[in-house]
């Protein structure tokens, strides 16, 4: 059967992820996500084999319609469902979707909705093209099994189509602990039986949708959440080594950066955007937020008012980029910067001026945190952007963004294993150790027990 992906196509995390749980649970295929329409068409032109495009309407910056006009011309094999919390009709009278209601059910899926609201007109529209999952488990990604479990159930690993291991019992009160040994080898998803996945789903779809799609829930909630939920850094920061005083110090630092935005309006709209972006985006603000704060403690550095700096950046940071794909781009020498048209190019390589830009009219913004969001992509070699400085021009307190900041990125991008930190603590002692980058470097090891 094919394994052809699966597009969800949602501005709204939370609807994103609930819809991706339904999908990667009832099927075998891929499943990519877009938050903006640019980003959706982009991913069509770049993937030859998505055979199916879910998409909410209203999004921010264009629409649902917009996506099955360029669908229906450029990829009309693609089967398109729509979503909205509209009338239905609303839609049912517009020429432009008629094609999506010819059919009982029709392609098109109001809000809210059901599990299986969700999942009858895809299985009616490309059923054929989509692969079934196993017969007795559900499959989740191991990422949003640690996000959003609140109860207990049993988890297990695939090994083979047939054959299954359960590493969790569904009395078992720490699973955090035995499901990262597993991420840490490699292991993207995790099989709950079906006779307790809906039990499984119950939670943690009322979580995510009561926390990030509840408009009275305030930014400050919302992003205390997303720090203690995004991949679980609090505990992931104590397996790789880091002292519970160093986690608690950021998580303290977090606090009061946060309760500062909520105090600062100009601040506060800006900050709002981060809550749209997706994972990677948050991952990368949070957990180097968290090993900056690490990291300075260990310093000359370590000052509350230097701790709330390095938070502020973090959160802004990329403040001007929508698309995670670029955001995930830190060498202009490498193989993925060389890849991008010429629009994307300049759009990775002045982020940092433009979010310095969009931040110009910010009252109380530190200026060594618009120094650090300046610098953030710079290298001791000289070879970052945007303005190619070297070990000895960049600031102080940026060296300590920086380490923290590549640290965080390889963390998030590569397998975590044992040889991937070793990759990386011989790759900043032998380039990230002079210079003004001697001090944060000493402060990066002595941040972690057994640092050599």
């Amino acid at each position: 059967m094919s394994q052809g992906k699966i597009l969800i196509v949602d501005d709204s995390e939370s609807n994103a992820a609930v819809m991706a749980m339904h999908a990667e649970a009832e099927w075998e295929n891929p499943i990519i996500t877009a938050s903006t329409i640019q980003d959706a068409i982009s991913i069509l032109n770049q993937h030859n084999d998505i055979v199916t495009v879910i998409s909410d309407y209203n999004m921010g910056e264009g629409t649902g319609g917009d996506l099955y006009e360029f669908i229906k011309k450029d990829k009309p094999a693609i089967s398109f469902i729509l979503i909205a919390g509209d009338d239905i009709d609303t839609f049912k009278g517009n020429p432009l979707f008629a094609d999506l209601f010819k059919e009982n059910p029709p392609a098109f899926i109001s809000k809210p909705f059901e599990r299986e609201d969700f999942l009858g007109p895809i299985k009616h529209y490309a059923g054929n093209r989509l692969s079934d999952g196993s017969s007795r488990y559900k499959k989740i990604a191991i990422e949003r099994f640690l996000m959003f479990n609140e109860v207990l159930v049993a988890a297990y690993i695939k090994l083979s189509d047939t054959k299954f291991v359960k590493i969790l019992r569904n009395d078992d009160k720490f699973p955090e602990e035995t499901v990262r040994k597993y991420i840490k080898k490699g292991v993207k998803f995790l099989f709950i039986e079906k006779t307790e996945y809906q039990k499984f789903l119950k939670s943690a779809s009322k979580k995510i949708l009561s926390k990030l799609s509840n408009k009275k829930v305030g930014i400050k909630e919302k992003l205390e959440f997303q720090v203690h939920s995004v991949d679980s850094i609090h505990r992931g920061l104590r397996d790789l080594g880091m002292s519970e005083i160093a986690v608690t110090l950021a998580d303290k630092s977090m606090d009061t950066t946060v309760n500062s935005i909520k105090k600062n309006k100009s601040i506060s709209g800006l900050i709002s955007k981060l809550l749209l972006r997706k994972n990677y985006i948050y991952q990368l603000s949070m957990l180097t937020n968290y090993l900056s704060v690490a990291i300075a403690e260990k310093t000359d550095y370590g000052s509350p008012s230097s701790y709330k700096k390095l938070t502020m950046s973090a959160l802004l940071q990329d403040l001007s980029l929508e698309n995670e794909n670029l955001a995930k781009i830190v060498d202009l020498n490498g193989e993925a910067f060389q890849k991008l048209k010429p629009d994307q190019k300049k759009l990775v390589e002045n982020h940092p001026h433009k979010t310095i830009e969009l931040l110009e009219k910010v009252d109380d913004f530190a200026a060594d945190s618009r120094t650090i969001i300046m610098e953030h992509h710079e290298r001791p070699s000289g070879k970052g952007f945007p303005r190619g400085i070297n070990h000895l021009k960049i600031a102080p307190l940026s060296c300590v963004f920086i380490i923290a900041h590549h640290f965080a990125h390889r963390l998030l991008t590569e397998p975590m294993t044992s040889e991937t930190l070793q990759s990386i603590n011989i790759e900043l002692k032998e380039h990230f150790g002079k210079g003004n980058f001697r001090k944060a470097y000493q402060g990066f090891v002595k941040s972690f027990k057994g640092g050599k």
